[in-house]
């Protein structure tokens, strides 16, 4: 069964936080469920638009992820039928969003377009640097 691109973001959010709070490589995750390395890296990317829910079940029972979440998330029930509160609101900066606003602009020239769509790919990627650097959390924290 196809899943959409949101659902697969959102599963690819659950797996990789599940990893991280049992402080698991990908790797450790590939061993625990006897899934292929290759194959847990295109769920943890969101690049696999058919997951096998075999696996997936593998993946949240190892990491006590709520299996509600990937009943929702394979379109077998509805989030209110599972009973599970709404998804999280995301907070966007108001830089980002002005970049999000732009890059949809249908007026804006393709070379625009593609440099302001770089410039946000590099904005995220420097958050997530920032977010997955233990030194650059606890100098965020004032405790460095």
């Amino acid at each position: 069964m196809p899943v959409s691109q949101d659902d697969l973001k959102r599963l690819a959010t659950l797996i990789k936080d599940g990893r991280a709070a049992a402080g698991w490589r990908q790797e450790d995750l590939a061993d625990a469920t006897g899934i292929g390395l290759r194959t847990l890296k295109r769920y943890e990317n969101a690049q696999s638009d058919k997951p096998d829910r075999e696996h997936l079940i593998a993946i949240f029972q190892v990491l006590n992820l709520d299996r509600r979440e990937l009943a929702a998330i394979l379109g077998i029930l509805s989030r209110d039928e599972l009973a599970l509160p709404p998804e999280p609101a995301r907070i966007i900066s108001a830089r980002t969003q002005e970049l999000l606003d732009l890059i949809e602009n249908p007026d804006l020239p393709d070379h625009e377009r593609e440099a302001y769509t770089e410039m946000l790919r590099a904005r995220l990627r420097g958050r997530r640097q920032r977010a997955s650097n233990p030194e650059t959390r606890r100098d965020a924290q004032g405790t460095g």
